[in-house]
């Protein structure tokens, strides 16, 4: 699955579809079955937004700093 996200939307594509979820309430906003692109690797590219995968990245990475910076232990 790829997901990206800009401001209260959220693009993702699975299994040969694309989707496009409202944040606030998880309604499906526009659903395209993207016939005969077939079920391979995906890309997401929205203006202003960001891959998910780079927000969780970021977030791990602002809770070690934090953690680093109180003296606490990374938890496992």
């Amino acid at each position: 699955m790829t997901l990206a996200w800009e401001g209260i939307e959220v693009f993702a594509i699975t299994a040969g579809e694309a989707f496009c979820l409202n944040t606030a309430d998880g309604t499906i906003v526009w659903h395209n079955k993207l016939p005969g692109w077939g079920t391979g690797f995906a890309s997401i590219l929205v203006p202003g937004g960001e891959a998910i995968s780079e927000v969780i990245m970021a977030a791990a990475h602002r809770r070690e700093e934090e953690q680093a910076s109180s003296g606490t232990s990374p938890a496992t």
